[in-house]
């Protein structure tokens, strides 16, 4: 007989268990095609032989044998469903958990699954976390998206999330903001406290993604702790002065010109010398505020007459003083 057919009949205990066991076996090794179309028309008649289909299902889909074997889950899902997608996320490979968790959580959301089975979701999401760093990280947003929209509440992950920023190192800063960023546009309610963490671990590093210097400050990110972040990037070496006067020039309106980046641009070129192209620098610079006359005398007149020293630089020190 068919497994449909077997499957239907009105055997005892007895042979329903080997019905399911084949049952079983089939959605495991079965062509994609084949199980579908054999789910579609004995799914009720298989579950009646206690067949578990569900966990040999996720098993496909998150071995990478496609999005099909979740939908089949989710076509006509129960308890144990919900469980082989959280079980089945628990063990994937971290390199394909980021794609694989929002692939899950959408259609779990879509399906109208209850807040419980969503909660596990987010749950597998916290546990994980640690084996991310903040690039794949990002790419979980579309899942928190999901599972809020489900109604989960993910404010354990976002918790998480806001500690691993906090202790990022200056290396990784842009890959923080980046993920920061990216889960706050996929969960709005979390993005003062990224914003806010954010801001706080550059400035405590005095290292700063510059290129999303104008998100953390229209996002009310502090001018003040930005700004000094930015001087010690600047201060730090880390950025060769063709990079760091482009990137400058780009957030140049949102720090309002601050004096402080001129003065953080002229000193470094001080300090490096002639060990470095001095000009790219300093004509940035002078796009920049002057230096208030009173301060001039601390540290920004001394760095200009040590640049004044390296020669064939008259031109630009005598703007830079104007």
């Amino acid at each position: 007989l068919g497994l449909h057919l077997a499957a239907r009949l009105p055997f005892g205990e007895a042979v329903h268990s080997p019905i399911g066991t084949a049952a079983v076996n089939f959605v495991t090794s079965a062509p994609k095609d084949t199980v579908a179309r054999t789910l579609g028309t004995s799914r009720a008649a298989l579950r009646r032989a206690k067949a578990d289909l569900a966990t040999p299902l996720a098993r496909r889909w998150v071995g990478g044998e496609g999005s099909e074997f979740l939908e089949m889950i989710v076509a006509d899902p129960d308890a144990d469903a919900w469980e082989a997608i959280r079980a089945s996320l628990g063990a994937a490979p971290i390199g394909r958990f980021p794609a694989l968790v929002a692939e899950g959580a959408e259609s779990m959301a879509n399906a109208g699954a209850p807040v419980t089975a969503l909660d596990a979701i987010g749950s597998i999401i916290v546990s994980r976390c640690g084996e991310m760093m903040g690039p794949q990280l990002a790419q979980t947003g579309p899942a928190l998206e999901a599972l809020a929209r489900g109604g989960c509440d993910v404010t354990a992950v976002i918790d998480v999330l806001l500690v691993r920023v906090g202790a990022a190192g200056a290396a990784e800063i842009g890959d923080w903001t980046a993920m920061a960023q990216q889960i706050s546009a996929s969960v709005p309610s979390s993005e003062t406290q990224m914003v806010q963490a954010v801001t706080q671990r550059s400035r405590a590093l005095g290292a700063i993604d510059l290129a999303r210097v104008p998100w953390l400050i229209e996002r009310g990110a502090g001018r003040t702790e930005v700004r000094e972040a930015i001087v010690q990037e600047i201060l730090s070496g880390r950025r060769s002065p063709g990079d760091l006067a482009i990137a400058l020039e780009g957030i140049r309106t949102k720090v309002q010109s601050a004096w402080q980046v001129r003065e953080a641009l002229v000193i470094r070129v001080a300090r490096v010398g002639a060990a470095q192209e001095p000009r790219p620098l300093l004509d940035a610079a002078k796009r920049w505020n002057q230096v208030p006359k009173t301060l001039r005398g601390r540290e920004y007149d001394p760095a200009l007459d040590a640049i004044l020293a390296l020669g064939g630089l008259d031109d630009v020190v005598a703007d830079l003083r104007a």
